[in-house]
């Protein structure tokens, strides 16, 4: 997609784990390029959830950092109104009256690489990073944004290494715990 309105969209979900809705309506008051995070709420959810809060942290010279270094310097500020506030003020619009061709786009880019997935597959993409990683639960409930872990191991794929890496530091940490038992 580089060279293309829609880098941004991919770089955004495939870094933060956000939804099409939230990458479209990013506003700049979101980021904070000298912490480099980016905080915001989820915009669409179902009504019997509370709003959660998305924080990520922005990698210094990683390919999101470049792009909304990049977006800041070659701000216009073409619309003197509320548009302005966006990140990416035509993605905020073309969401608003071409949603459904902006999800249309990334099923056929997705079909035509031969791999069967949707924009919402970048936030399953992220969850599991972030599990396989064996990093802390509750971190990575905060930087997707989910308040409740089930909901989070719902987006989950285990990797297999990372299974097998995890069991054999378990089966060494009992096998450890067994010999201080016997001192």
């Amino acid at each position: 997609t580089k060279g293309t309105p829609y880098h941004y969209l991919v770089v955004l979900g495939y870094r933060c784990g956000m939804s099409l809705v939230d990458c479209c309506c990013l506003r700049w008051q979101s980021i904070d390029l000298n912490r480099l995070m980016l905080e915001c709420s989820r915009l669409k959810l179902p009504k019997n959830c509370k709003a959660a809060q998305y924080t990520v942290p922005i990698i210094a010279g990683g390919d999101l950092h470049l792009l909304l270094e990049d977006m800041l310097k070659n701000r216009l500020v073409q619309y003197n109104n509320q548009w302005d506030e966006f990140v990416n003020p035509y993605m905020a619009t073309f969401y608003g009256f071409g949603r459904r061709r902006i999800t249309e786009y990334f099923s056929n880019l997705f079909r035509r690489m031969g791999i069967p997935r949707t924009f919402k597959h970048f936030r399953n993409t992220l969850v599991s990073h972030l599990a396989n990683s064996e990093g802390n639960m509750a971190l990575a409930c905060n930087i997707t944004g989910h308040s409740d872990p089930k909901t989070f191991m719902g987006y989950v794929k285990p990797d297999e290494r990372a299974l097998r890496t995890m069991m054999m530091k378990a089966q060494a940490w009992g096998e450890n715990q067994q010999t201080k038992e016997k001192k």
